[in-house]
């Protein structure tokens, strides 16, 4: 079989670095084939030179580096078509602020998604990380369900890209025809699950523990795409040349470190 591996980036080397080297450490992607795409979308004060060669020592084979700041939901618009150009079997996304914090087969997430025909994803289990989360650490829930050195819980509110795999037919859906808006994780989710009734599966250890170390506390960029889509109200005060605590919402300055 042949597996897209996809990351986005926005030029934050302290974080793209530790990411790539855990992945290349713990993910396996067993005897199928493997193309990469490697996607940033922040020009400002970008090495493009550094950032295409980082890019392709960790086995990434297309690389496109913006020259304008457009979002994530436009840049999810031009993953899958670049996708339809390249097709595959499965899609390994992910994010350039995440660590995989145990050994992974691509398979153990192929093989899930074939175990159950109402799953669209399956999507790395994160520990707490927002205000709202930290008072409810992950842990064993009551409708897990077990999956060989695993469990897993079904969800119905976000199509995640932090760190999932998911088959290639899901990034082909026409996401904007069905809904009216560009691609986002809730407009996917919302799509799935009034057209399909699928769900996302949500992957943490067999002790109920998260897989993978969110570590971006600083963020920069524009979020939502376009005016009108949802959630563009709630970033748009953001101003994408400016550096944020991805917690709290409160700009950094240039000189300060976290």
């Amino acid at each position: 079989m042949k597996i897209c591996k996809v990351i986005w980036s926005t030029n934050r080397l302290q974080y793209l670095i530790r990411t790539l080297d855990s992945f290349k450490k713990n993910l396996s992607f067993g005897d199928h084939e493997v193309y990469g795409i490697f996607i940033d979308d922040y020009p400002k004060d970008r090495d493009d030179e550094l950032i295409r060669t980082i890019a392709q020592h960790y086995g990434y084979d297309k690389v496109v580096l913006h020259q304008e700041n457009i979002g994530l939901t436009a840049t999810w618009t031009e993953t899958n078509k670049i996708l339809n150009e390249i097709k595959c079997d499965y899609i390994w996304h992910q994010e350039d602020d995440v660590e995989l914090l145990y050994p992974l087969e691509i398979d153990t997430c192929i093989d899930l998604l074939k175990s159950d025909d109402m799953l669209s994803q399956v999507s790395m289990k994160r520990q707490a990380w927002y205000w709202g989360e930290l008072e409810n650490p992950v842990t064993v829930e009551p409708d897990d369900v077990e999956f060989g050195n695993y469990r897993y819980n079904r969800k119905q509110e976000h199509f995640w890209t932090m760190s999932s795999c998911y088959p290639y037919y899901i990034s082909q859906f026409p996401y904007k025809e069905m809904s009216g808006f560009d691609t986002s994780e809730g407009i996917v989710m919302s799509c799935l699950k009034q057209y399909y009734n699928l769900y996302s599966a949500v992957l943490k250890t067999d002790q109920g523990t998260e897989i993978v170390n969110h570590i971006g506390q600083v963020t920069q960029g524009k979020r939502i795409s376009k005016e009108g889509d949802p959630s563009y109200d709630f970033f748009s005060w953001m101003d994408p040349l400016k550096r944020y605590d991805s917690r709290s919402g409160r700009e950094i300055g240039n000189d300060e470190h976290l």
